[in-house]
């Protein structure tokens, strides 16, 4: 993001950059530049927390919010731009009691674990680095559409929603029962849910809640 500022707004001191700003940037002044891109750089982080404050759809998913318990309180603002002033209205996100539930969806094609283990692809060599770290892998959604026992023991247990499609083996479904413990349903049950899934049909195991929800075709 900062890059991207500062690419839409050269610095004044790079001769090379600043040929590419407007007429009005060339002429400001050092304190009134570094006024302005402050003000951007505030804009764009407000924008960015208050997207991911509420839930996303992607597809016909529901992801739960990226940051949880934000809040908001307005600021009331007067600018003056060639002598009009301007009322203006800002939400200001509020992070004291706030939680940053980091996600990473996985659609399909993870390979085998052998694959995973020996960088066969690029993503796997992304899927290891981010969950062979607990640093990186703690309060992560992963959405998987392959065998949950393809990612590694440290991603599946501090994972905190997994989603489950068709033609798992019984092992595969007793080790994600297990690791994602699921309130008023026992395996039994869970087994006879399972059985009911088709194609592109899920079962999405939310730790996060402790619940877990069936995705059927209409």
């Amino acid at each position: 993001m900062k890059e991207k500022i500062l690419i839409m707004n050269p610095i004044k001191q790079n001769p090379s950059r600043i040929a590419s700003a407007s007429p009005e940037q060339q002429l400001e002044k050092p304190k009134d530049y570094t006024r302005r891109i402050a003000q951007i750089f505030r804009q764009e982080c407000i924008n960015i927390i208050t997207k991911y404050s509420v839930p996303t759809m992607i597809m016909r998913f529901t992801i739960p919010a990226m940051i949880h318990n934000v809040q908001f309180k307005r600021k009331i603002e007067i600018s003056q731009d060639d002598g009009d002033a301007e009322l203006k209205v800002t939400k200001i996100p509020i992070l004291f009691h706030s939680l940053l539930l980091n996600s990473l969806l996985i659609f399909d094609e993870i390979g085998s674990n052998a694959d995973i283990q020996r960088f066969s692809s690029g993503l796997a060599k992304t899927i290891t680095r981010l969950v062979s770290d607990s640093r990186h892998s703690k309060n992560t959604v992963f959405f998987v559409a392959q065998r949950p026992s393809y990612l590694f023991k440290t991603a599946r247990i501090l994972s905190h929603v997994m989603c489950l499609g068709v033609n798992l083996s019984e092992s595969d479904l007793k080790q994600a029962y297990e690791e994602n413990s699921i309130q008023n349903l026992d395996f039994d049950e869970f087994i006879l849910l399972y059985g009911t899934l088709n194609k592109y049909e899920f079962i999405i195991l939310n730790k996060w809640d402790s619940r877990y929800e069936i995705l059927k075709n209409q």
